[in-house]
């Protein structure tokens, strides 16, 4: 009995700032494999903490991060107008520190991979199919808050996302304001947040 090598595909999910030059070099063949190397060095390069993370009364939070308003406009193009069905807000909580990120959905991203293929080849990928899934979402990590264990019962289920480049600066709402689900996770991405 021989054994079938399941087809395999690179997604690259959300990355601040990035875009593939040709939505075909995301399809990992022999004839694309420097593309391919380009766009995930690229990916690795890109800077996706918040200097800060500032609350508002209302608890809502806002990344400090620079670019802001830029990552924000193409957190909204990337996710078609539509961010808060591409995005939730995760946080982590681990005496003393926190994480908090805006962290895309990943099965929206294999299921557009999955159309884009279609449209680009013809053919439908094959269901046993392995997916290497990149991503670099907005996030920030805390050194030391002993306020959050103490906020973070008050977090409403959903909330504002702001950014801004300074304290000083004026708020982008994303998505004009729109709220997003706002929930606890403990995978292993939001650990190693707090382990840098």
């Amino acid at each position: 009995m021989c054994d079938v090598e399941k087809t395999s595909y690179i997604i690259i999910s959300y990355v601040p700032l990035m875009a593939p030059p040709d939505p075909q070099d995301m399809f990992l063949n022999k004839d694309n494999v420097s593309n391919v190397e380009a766009i995930l060095k690229d990916a690795e390069e890109v800077e996706n903490s918040a200097d800060a993370l500032a609350w508002t009364i209302d608890h809502e939070p806002v990344f400090i991060i620079k670019h802001a308003e830029l990552i924000a406009k193409h957190i909204e193009f990337w996710s078609e107008e539509d961010p808060t069905s591409w995005f939730t807000v995760n946080w982590y909580y681990r005496s003393p520190k926190y994480a908090m990120v805006l962290m895309p959905n990943l099965e929206k991203s294999v299921e557009r991979n999955k159309k884009n293929y279609k449209l680009l080849t013809g053919e439908e990928q094959p269901d046993d199919a392995d997916y290497k899934i990149i991503f670099k979402p907005i996030n920030f990590s805390s050194e030391n808050s002993k306020t959050f264990n103490q906020v973070k019962h008050t977090l409403p289920k959903e909330t504002r996302v702001g950014f801004a480049s300074d304290l000083e600066a004026d708020i982008y709402w994303l998505g004009d304001g729109a709220k997003f689900k706002i929930e606890r996770n403990d995978d292993e991405y939001m650990k190693s947040l707090l382990e840098e």
